[in-house]
């Protein structure tokens, strides 16, 4: 589900930030877990590029 990160990293996550942050680290943190297990989650289901289809794709972009 996009959006979503699980309860488990998010608080093993949370233990490992220092002491004392500022509510914009706590957000960057949450924000990166989240595309992190995002990327995983598309990977698993094959819901992503080869390096050979981003290589046409990025050829298209440099013309």
């Amino acid at each position: 589900m996009k959006g979503t990160i699980s309860k488990k990293n998010l608080l093993k996550s949370i233990d490992d930030l220092p002491d004392e942050l500022s509510v914009e680290q706590l957000f960057d943190c949450i924000r990166l877990l989240q595309k992190i297990e995002q990327g995983q989650s598309d990977v698993n289901s094959h819901n992503h590029l080869s390096t050979a289809d981003l290589r046409k794709q990025m050829g298209k972009w440099l013309k």
